[in-house]
């Protein structure tokens, strides 16, 4: 008997954008990012990604365009630049100098795009989703394609490992750029959970956080961990709930009793 031939009917290529459509359907009013004051919604999410889509259309970038590419044909004038500034804050005058010479403010390119945009998904799941550039933790520096179909098992593969139900918290101490933040960006998506954000690292401002906004998952290198076991009575919290911990690296600290601990490789879509 031969098997069957893929067809609309039983096969699209996977890929993340899928979590993102669902989320907006499913979880379309839950929290999907919070930033201090900022807030957005996974209705607003999925609007706002398909307004950037629509607007980077409209300059002429197209799939499969590669930046060398691009550069190598603009010998007389520079790349378009997008000035994205601190949240709630005004453009630095070096953001005004960048703006008077044609480049755009990243909330007026949204503004750009058309919610009606046609979402262009992949026609092969093998298809570039993102470029990593890292050295991960002791190697040189290398450049690493993800595919969307990678992107969409690890995804799937990371909140099952880390056991992360429907509508987690997930607060993020963990770079997005290493490694796509080890997928969670998406993999939040799939379970509709909330992106817990802050500027910058440290014991108070996670504890803050974790009492604030009832976080239920976060990830953290060692060092990390250390910072928070380490950190002053002043700055620590009560914690509302169980906090479940994504660490790797080196073993975290004798008083982390309960944790998952990864390994990462940035080839193989993360931890």
């Amino acid at each position: 008997m031969e098997g069957t031939i893929n067809c609309s009917a039983n096969y699209v290529p996977l890929t993340p954008i899928s979590f993102l459509e669902r989320a907006a359907i499913v979880y379309g009013d839950r929290p999907s990012v919070v930033y201090g004051d900022v807030k957005y919604t996974w209705k607003h999410t999925h609007q706002r990604c398909i307004k950037l889509a629509s607007a980077l259309a409209h300059l002429g970038i197209s799939p499969g365009d590669g930046a060398l590419e691009i550069l190598s044909k603009t010998v007389s004038k520079l790349p378009l630049l997008v000035v994205i500034p601190e949240c709630g804050e005004l453009v630095s005058i070096v953001g005004k100098s960048l703006l008077a010479s044609g480049n755009f403010e990243h909330e007026s390119l949204l503004e750009m795009g058309k919610l009606d945009f046609d979402v262009r998904r992949p026609k092969d799941e093998c298809d570039p989703i993102s470029l990593n550039y890292t050295s991960g933790t002791t190697s040189s520096s290398k450049g690493v394609i993800y595919s969307h179909r990678g992107a969409y098992l690890n995804s799937l593969s990371t909140i099952i490992v880390n056991e992360m139900g429907s509508m987690p918290t997930y607060l993020w101490c963990v770079p997005m750029f290493h490694c796509n933040g080890w997928c969670l960006a998406w993999g939040m998506a799939a379970q509709g959970g909330a992106n817990i954000c802050r500027r910058s690292v440290t014991a108070k401002r996670i504890f803050d956080n974790i009492a604030q906004h009832k976080v239920t998952h976060f990830g953290g290198a060692s060092t990390v961990l250390n910072m928070i076991v380490n950190a002053p009575a002043r700055d620590q919290k009560s914690l509302p709930g169980k906090v479940a911990v994504i660490t790797g690296c080196s073993p975290p600290p004798p008083p982390v009793l309960t944790l998952i601990h990864g390994y990462g490789l940035t080839e193989t879509n993360g931890p």
